[in-house]
C-alpha cells in the first residue's frame, strides 16, 4: 500500500502511530519529523526502513510536511526485498539503501502505475507460506490461539515461529497480540460509550486486567488515561 502525509503545520503537532507487524519503507520530502519511540529525526531527502513496531511512536511534525511511504502486509516484504531476517529490523528504524526504493520523482508515468511495475519487477515467488496465516490472524482481529493455527496450515509451532521472524521481524504471539490491541483500539474509537467489560469480552481478552496490560504494553497508559486524552484523535494504524 501507498501512502503520503502532506500539508503544512504552523505550529508543533504530534501523530501517535499504532504497533504494527508489517514493514514500512519511507522517504521524507518535507521539512524534518523527531520520532520520539526510536529517538531519530527523519532527516529531508532521506530514506528509512521501519520494522514491525512493538510499541507506539509519537512522531512531532511542523513547518511543510511530505512524507510518502510503502506499507507492506505483514510476510510480504521478501516476497520484494531479500533479508536473511526480519527480525534484525524488528522494533527499529533505520536508513536504507536508495537504489531499492523506487524514483518517486519520476514523472515520465503515473506514481502508481510506476511503483505497481517497480515491485512487479522485483517480484520474486518463494515458499513463504506465511500470507495465508497472516490472513487469518488479521481476519480473527487477533483472536486465534498458536495451537489453531499450527493444526490448521499443517505447521509445527517451532517452524511457524522460525518463519515468523524470518519473514515478519516478530513471533507469532508478538503479531496475535498485536493485531488484538489495535482491534481493541478501534473498538475504544468507534464506540464511545461501551464498557471497559463489552471491549475485553468482545476483543478476546481473559478479563480488564489482560486488557489494562496490553494497553500499558503498547501505549504506556492505562485505558482510562486513553479515553479520556486525545491519544484517539491523533493516532493511526499506518499514515494515509
Amino acid at each position: 500500500m501507498y501512502w503520503q502525509l502532506s500539508g503544512f503545520i504552523q505550529q508543533k503537532e504530534s501523530v501517535t502511530l499504532m504497533p504494527d507487524g508489517g514493514i514500512n519503507l519511507l522517504i521524507n520530502i518535507g521539512e524534518e519529523i523527531t520520532s520520539t519511540q526510536f529517538n531519530k529525526t527523519i532527516d529531508h531527502d532521506t530514506i528509512y526502513m521501519v520494522g514491525p513496531m512493538l510499541q507506539t511512536d509519537v512522531q512531532l511534525l511542523t513547518g511543510k510536511i511530505l512524507l510518502f511511504g510503502i506499507k507492506f502486509r505483514p510476510g510480504a516484504f521478501t516476497y520484494f526485498h531479500t533479508y536473511d531476517s526480519l527480525n534484525e529490523v524488528s522494533n527499529q528504524f533505520h536508513e536504507f539503501t536508495r537504489k531499492k526504493f523506487p524514483d518517486i520523482k519520476r514523472k515520465k508515468t503515473p506514481p502508481v502505475t510506476y511503483l505497481d511495475q517497480f515491485y512487479l519487477d522485483r517480484f520474486s515467488a518463494s515458499k513463504n507460506p506465511l500470507l495465508p496465516i497472516v490472513s487469518d490472524i488479521i481476519q480473527s482481529h487477533g483472536r486465534l490461539k498458536i495451537e489453531e493455527i499450527t493444526k490448521k496450515h499443517f505447521i509445527t509451532e517451532r517452524s511457524l515461529e522460525r518463519q515468523f521472524k524470518q519473514h515478519i521481524g516478530i513471533t507469532p504471539k508478538e503479531f496475535i497480540d498485536i493485531e488484538r490491541f489495535n482491534f481493541a483500539f478501534a473498538t475504544f474509537q468507534r464506540r464511545t460509550g461501551s464498557s471497559l467489560l463489552d471491549i475485553v469480552w468482545e476483543c478476546g481478552y481473559y478479563d480488564h486486567a489482560h486488557l489494562t496490560n496490553d494497553f500499558k504494553r503498547y501505549t504506556g497508559k492505562p485505558p482510562s488515561d486513553f479515553i479520556l486524552s486525545d491519544l484517539s484523535k491523533n493516532s493511526t494504524g499506518n499514515l494515509q
